[in-house]
């Protein structure tokens, strides 16, 4: 079931951004690891990933797309503005109440 979720979400992305097969794999990894996860710390996004893949591996993957990728601020707008069923206007949220800047807190 997994593939079949990276594939359709790859297949959704790819049109709105220009990434390798490989790349869009991982952010696709990524944001299904962000929603099975319901956070974005790197450490619980990577021990979503099922199989004996380390958690490290998985981390450093993430870490490498965004070292040769930019995708924009608003890179995923568009994709979630235009998920099928959406009717209307909708405002996007995103909970930053865990978010951490700085070494202090």
């Amino acid at each position: 079931m997994l593939r079949r979720a990276i594939t359709a979400l790859q297949r959704r992305l790819s049109p709105r951004l220009e990434l390798s097969k490989r790349r869009g794999e991982t952010l696709a990894l990524l944001v299904i690891g962000m929603i099975g996860a319901r956070t974005v710390n790197p450490g619980h996004v990577a021990s979503e990933r099922p199989g004996e893949t380390q958690i490290a591996s998985t981390c450093r993957r993430h870490q490498r797309l965004f070292q040769n990728v930019d995708l924009g601020l608003d890179w995923s707008a568009p994709p979630v503005a235009n998920l099928p069923g959406l009717v209307g206007s909708w405002h996007l949220a995103l909970d930053r109440t865990q978010r951490q800047i700085g070494g202090g807190t």
